[in-house]
């Protein structure tokens, strides 16, 4: 490791992930989107950030402060003001436990300590990029950078049980070295039975079912099947709160999105700017089609799972400064069709925005027809597992 974190390498990439999960959450929006005051994002934020003089350190103590520190006691109470706004491992499981809410690493932790301090390389803006290809790098390199490439999409924690891989990575044997686990060797089998009860002890144990790992070995500690915990772990479990955090793994699990129509509405820049502010304000449940209740929610998650939107990258409106509006967006893209057919509220906004005519005054004949149900029922009254 550095001696010195580097703020575009080491410090930049936490702050920033907060701010780009204003895509996926709507409590992250609130605190670190588009026009908040702790947008990581903004030019000139990053301008005073990545300043180490002292005219910026108590900004950079303050925003060190907002961080818990991942080593603090054993039984130390719960800080959920701090960041980040992510669950633990143990939330759900215990009350009032420092574990419930997720803490950034030990070395990240270390960095930005230093960072605070006026500590670090304040290279914004003359680090180069690193290279596009593996074949780019020094041969000696790409092994690395194969692994940074795979490893820099990884959610990490919460693992609880976890969305991509679990706890069993925080044990050290599991670990032949560093990003290499102890693997079978290539006709062994894995064991799967060791008794009845599988105790703390057991699990743990060195010569254990973490102690080398072959096909299986390491999903069965996971979501059986994986739709599951995808349409079930998701953000704001208190009610009561003002914002839909913490959250669990937005970034691969998306809590509350910009929707495709609203994306269309404030690309118009025939709009009055706060009514297009007002579009892009207003974020959408991501799995608000397939049910209301858990046992719904998760039996359609498993059927219908790819007619869900996926969030891309679109490009803003060509007047976006003047609308305070970001340069590029991420929004809901791909949700099938068949989800809004016959959503009245939509065609409301096309006549309040002036787009389309209020419909005139119909004949008695044409209200009958009117009145009449569609040809093909909206999808999203539909369950599939109300059959």
């Amino acid at each position: 490791l550095p001696t010195l974190p580097s703020f575009t390498r080491d410090i930049f990439p936490v702050l920033e992930r907060l701010s780009a999960h204003q895509w996926v959450n709507q409590g992250f929006f609130v605190l670190f989107g588009q026009n908040s005051p702790s947008d990581f994002s903004a030019p000139e934020n990053i301008a005073r950030l990545s300043d180490r003089s002292e005219q910026h350190r108590a900004l950079r103590e303050a925003v060190f402060r907002w961080f818990r520190n991942p080593e603090r006691p054993h039984g130390a109470p719960q800080e959920p003001e701090k960041l980040p706004p992510f669950y633990g491992d143990t939330f759900g499981d215990f009350t009032n436990a420092f574990d419930n809410d997720l803490s950034v690493t030990r070395t990240q932790y270390r960095f930005l300590r230093q960072w605070a301090s006026g500590e670090f390389e304040a290279d914004w803006g003359s680090v180069a990029p690193l290279p596009g290809r593996v074949e780019d790098y020094p041969l000696a390199e790409q092994p690395h950078a194969l692994d940074r490439a795979a490893m820099e999409d990884c959610l990490g924690g919460p693992f609880h049980p976890g969305c991509e891989i679990t706890w069993v990575v925080r044990v050290p044997h599991f670990w032949k070295s560093p990003f290499r686990p102890n693997v079978l060797a290539e006709d062994a089998p894995v064991q799967d039975d060791f008794g009845p009860v599988l105790t703390p002890a057991q699990a743990l144990a060195a010569e254990g079912p973490l102690a080398r790992s072959g096909p299986g070995s390491i999903t069965r500690w996971m979501a059986v099947p994986w739709h599951t915990d995808t349409s079930s772990c998701l953000s704001g479990y208190d009610a009561s709160t003002y914002l839909p955090s913490p959250t669990f793994w937005a970034a691969r699990v998306p809590n509350q999105v910009l929707s495709e129509d609203a994306y269309q509405r404030l690309m118009q820049d025939g709009l009055p700017v706060g009514q297009r502010l007002k579009h892009f304000d207003y974020r959408l449940f991501w799995l608000r089609d397939l049910g209301t209740s858990y046992q719904q929610r998760i039996n359609a998650m498993v059927k219908q799972w790819s007619e869900l939107g996926i969030v891309e990258a679109r490009p803003g409106p060509q007047d976006h400064a003047q609308a305070h509006l970001p340069g590029r967006l991420w929004v809901e893209t791909g949700r099938s069709q068949e989800f809004s057919e016959g959503d009245w509220t939509w065609k409301q906004v096309l006549i309040a925005e002036h787009t389309e005519e209020a419909p005139g005054l119909k004949s008695q004949e044409e209200a009958r027809d009117s009145a009449q149900p569609p040809a093909h029922a909206r999808r999203r009254t539909y369950r599939r597992d109300q059959k």
